[in-house]
């Protein structure tokens, strides 16, 4: 539960939401929901770093060549050392793509000091689970044939495939990433912590937006909610998993799901940090034009991961 009162610019910024005709996801067309998520990165981000280069490339997705994005930082600013960071995109599986996340992943690359590829998995309904997992499965190999050791993060529903797929592997005793970065983390699909309860109406993820994130991409489908690859928090055990930094927001209905990753980790014997933004809400890297403390909650990322990887 939250103690931290929510952020006075976040505040400002949902009452707009409120005072608007903006529908809740939930009720929106697939394509509506994309073009609306697109359109809030538009006009709540920040295009990011220019010194940071992108250059777009392929890599291998499960059922295919998949498209990605490789973010490198100018030469003052990198460090020979640092493993590259494969993100993996938020927005419910169903939402987001590279260009969604391209100011976020600039940003992190800036202050990571080490190479970022963002990878354009396949999206929900039209592949659903577990093809999202599947692909990240591949681009991790083929990044960590070419780049050697890999760092593995997402956001929202990227950070649950990021911890899907390090569950995946742990239970193959496969090569793992050498840390993983979940910002507030989608980790378990019967919406059992108490943060839902607390805010999961009028804090812009809606509880009834998840289902329907979920129902797109998995419950729809027949899969059960207690799979722990959809719901890695379900896992008998987490042993075998890399380091963690785990990154929520206080006032998120997914805050517990991020709480208890940790908590989890630690009782295993696996280091992890826990960063708590209180004051700020979901998708607050997509709305750092208008909330200060989202912004400087995105600027520290990268330095933050760098540090807990003590590389």
């Amino acid at each position: 539960m939250s103690q931290t009162p929510l952020d006075p610019a976040t505040r400002a910024f949902l009452d707009r939401l409120a005072s608007g005709r903006r529908p809740p996801t939930w009720q929106l067309p697939v394509a509506e929901a994309r073009e609306g998520f697109a359109r809030l990165q538009r006009r709540a981000g920040q295009p990011g770093p220019a010194t940071v280069t992108a250059a777009d490339l392929t890599v291998a997705g499960a059922a295919g060549p998949l498209a990605a994005r490789l973010y490198t930082p100018p030469a003052e600013q990198a460090v020979a050392a640092r493993p590259l960071l494969l993100w993996l995109h938020g927005g419910g599986w169903v939402m987001g793509g590279l260009d969604t996340h391209d100011g976020p992943c600039r940003t992190i690359a800036h202050g990571y000091g080490g190479p970022v590829l963002a990878v354009d998995y396949r999206l929900a309904p039209e592949a659903p689970f577990p093809a999202a997992l599947d692909d990240a499965e591949a681009a991790l190999a083929w990044a960590m044939e070419r780049f050697g050791p890999v760092a593995l993060g997402g956001d929202s529903a990227g950070g649950n495939l990021a911890a899907a797929l390090c569950l995946r592997l742990a239970g193959r005793r496969a090569p793992q990433p050498v840390h993983q970065v979940l910002v507030y983390p989608c980790l378990d699909a019967t919406l059992a912590g108490a943060s839902h309860a607390e805010h999961g109406q009028g804090r812009f993820l809606e509880e009834a937006d998840v289902l329907w994130f979920l129902d797109h991409y998995a419950t729809g489908h027949g899969v059960s909610v207690l799979d722990p690859e959809l719901s890695p928090l379900l896992a008998e055990s987490l042993r075998g998993l890399p380091p963690a930094t785990v990154v929520i927001a206080g006032h998120d209905p997914l805050a517990d799901d991020g709480r208890r990753w940790v908590a989890r980790l630690r009782a295993e014997g696996i280091g992890a940090r826990l960063i708590e933004h209180g004051g700020l809400i979901h998708g607050f890297l997509h709305m750092t034009a208008l909330i200060p403390a989202a912004e400087a909650a995105l600027q520290a990322l990268g330095a933050e991961i760098a540090a807990d990887m003590a590389v």
